[in-house]
């Protein structure tokens, strides 16, 4: 896996922020077709700070299907996990706003899981985490990564999203449930859980449907 990269979407708007985009799965391919709608989304909901993307290489895009979605999975999953481990913190340390944010879609939320255990290491502060449709299992230690936050870890899950039912219990041998179907078991008083399925109007594991209701679930209570 090469080094992950971190480019500048936008310039901030008058606040010294930084909201780093971690897409997942392929997040290096299609988010030139989808950049202009994070922008919106993100700015719809109060952002006002610089906004960057960060990605990886991931294995090559063939089709999901049920025979090899556990041996994909494992694959994808570990490169995740890598990037979040050795990466995250050091790179998001470079960046010259004085405070973090972190918005994790699908897998990317899983780079943040694992990278928000290495916070410590990073000499800025993080504030909020977002996470849509996250791709992690809801019983891990998450109060513990939330707990080293600024502000609140807030995920936003979909119990009628189908393609994250298939592909994580597939690929997890139906033993867990993830945070983006239900919400995040660990009680703590910086998550924040917020059932999204009544507004989705649709079970699409797409991320611009999750996108297209983060200003009423994020919206300015957050930012």
């Amino acid at each position: 896996m090469d080094h992950p990269n971190l480019v500048r979407v936008e310039s901030n708007r008058g606040r010294s922020e930084a909201l780093v985009i971690l897409r997942g799965y392929l997040s290096e391919k299609g988010f030139v077709k989808n950049k202009q709608f994070w922008i919106d989304a993100i700015r719809q909901a109060g952002w006002k700070g610089s906004i960057y993307h960060l990605w990886w290489e991931s294995p090559g895009n063939s089709a999901w299907n049920r025979i090899c979605i556990h041996r994909r999975w494992k694959r994808v999953k570990k490169r995740a996990e890598r990037v979040g481990k050795y990466h995250l913190s050091s790179m998001i340390s470079t960046l010259p706003e004085k405070s973090i944010s972190l918005i994790g879609y699908s897998l990317g939320a899983r780079v943040i899981y694992d990278g928000l255990a290495h916070l410590s290491d990073c000499p800025k502060p993080v504030d909020d985490v977002i996470l849509l449709g996250g791709a992690v299992r809801r019983n891990k230690e998450w109060g513990i990564r939330a707990s080293g936050l600024r502000g609140h870890l807030i995920n936003i899950y979909n119990s009628d999203d189908e393609i994250l039912d298939l592909i994580f219990k597939v690929g997890e041998l139906y033993l867990r449930s993830p945070c983006g179907l239900k919400p995040i078991e660990d009680r703590h008083p910086k998550i924040i859980n917020i059932n999204a399925t009544s507004l989705m109007g649709t079970s699409s594991h797409k991320e611009r449907h999750y996108l297209s209701i983060l200003p009423q679930t994020v919206g300015r209570r957050y930012w």
